[in-house]
């Protein structure tokens, strides 16, 4: 029982809600930042946005939408790394999801 209180008490803090869109996972920019110093967190948030960003992208296949992989306009993940890294540094107080759709909505729309 306590086990099971535990477990529903960490998912529910791990949850961010976006809109009407439950995400799980998801840091602050300012934790973003702040764990350049700290090599494990920043695998940890790192690691999630890869997933994420791989999740849209699958979705976004699955569906039939143009253009065809998005994600494939990115030379490698560092470029991601760096792109969150700017877009935390001038937001601090957003989200990463909130980030990662951004440079989602920028892949998609770009040429």
């Amino acid at each position: 029982m306590i086990r099971r209180a535990t477990v529903a008490i960490a998912a529910a803090c791990m949850a961010i809600s976006v809109s009407a869109t439950q995400v799980y996972g998801s840091s602050d920019c300012g934790t973003w930042v702040a764990a350049k110093t700290e090599p494990l967190s920043r695998r940890a948030q790192e690691l999630w946005l890869v997933g994420y960003l791989s999740g849209l992208n699958a979705m976004h296949d699955r569906t039939g939408l143009k253009p065809a992989d998005p994600l494939g306009r990115v030379n490698s993940m560092t470029q991601v790394f760096l792109w969150m890294d700017n877009y935390c540094q001038a937001n601090p107080l957003k989200f990463v999801v909130q980030g990662a759709d951004g440079l989602w909505l920028e892949l998609n729309t770009s040429k």
